[in-house]
């Protein structure tokens, strides 16, 4: 099984993929405003229960998971992003495989 820290990694390298590809929507406006197909929306722990409840409710609406995750902005290398969604398949795909790795490791913690 693969460390908290590998996958932290795994996520980092293709978030940083998608972003180079143009394949991210930053923020939650951005998101809500988005016409093309969202794969996956990543959120970070620190946000307020109200975004949060609104970042599930936009994920159920578009029918795409949501994640979140501990320091969101460091995953992406920019300060104070809070929220993400990733367009690119391939890209949300893998990044859905080690969220979900990810969430079985905290688990067994």
């Amino acid at each position: 099984m693969e460390t908290r820290e590998e996958l932290i990694r795994k996520i980092t390298a293709y978030t940083g993929f998608a972003i180079k590809s143009g394949g991210v929507v930053f923020g939650l406006d951005g998101i809500k405003d988005m016409r093309a197909t969202v794969r996956v929306i990543l959120g970070d722990c620190s946000l307020s229960e109200k975004s949060r409840k609104e970042i599930v409710f936009i994920a159920e609406k578009k029918r795409v998971p949501v994640f979140f995750l501990e320091g969101l902005g460091d995953i992406v290398k920019r300060v104070n992003v809070k929220v993400i969604s990733i367009k690119n398949r391939e890209l949300a795909i893998q990044i859905l495989e080690s969220c979900q790795k990810l969430s079985e490791v905290k688990e067994h913690e």
